[in-house]
């Protein structure tokens, strides 16, 4: 699926004329690049067959979505990754005025999510 979401996000890059905005298109883009890397946490998540940093998986978790409360959690920034496919192009769609402004939204979120990845990593929870 990663792939194959990988060659749309080519061809969107490859198409030179649309009959929709081009905010909303860098949205499309922007969105596809951004969640491919983020589906290749959940290959990591794969690799070390958990998803918990800095102790095994179980334990004391969030209500409702169980993250860890004591360990670093991998799947919330890869939840808040995947959903970039969301939210980048609904905020090209509907807010942003130009490319530029796409380009910044992405850029913010970008880091978030990476720096959730990092406090993941690190074993820390994501609320300490």
């Amino acid at each position: 699926m990663v792939l194959w979401t990988a060659y749309i996000g080519y061809l969107f890059f490859r198409q030179k004329s649309y009959s929709v905005p081009m905010p909303y298109i860098w949205g499309i883009r922007l969105g596809i690049v951004l969640f491919v890397i983020f589906s290749l946490e959940g290959g990591l998540m794969a690799a070390y067959m958990a998803h918990t940093v800095g102790a095994p998986d179980g334990g004391p978790g969030l209500p409702v979505v169980n993250r860890s409360k004591q360990y670093g959690d991998l799947r919330v920034a890869h939840f808040i990754g995947i959903h970039l496919l969301q939210a980048v192009p609904l905020f090209g769609y509907f807010i942003a005025a130009n490319k530029k402004a796409v380009l910044f939204f992405s850029t913010v979120y970008l880091v978030f999510t990476l720096l959730l990845f990092v406090q993941a990593m690190m074993g820390v929870p994501l609320f300490f």
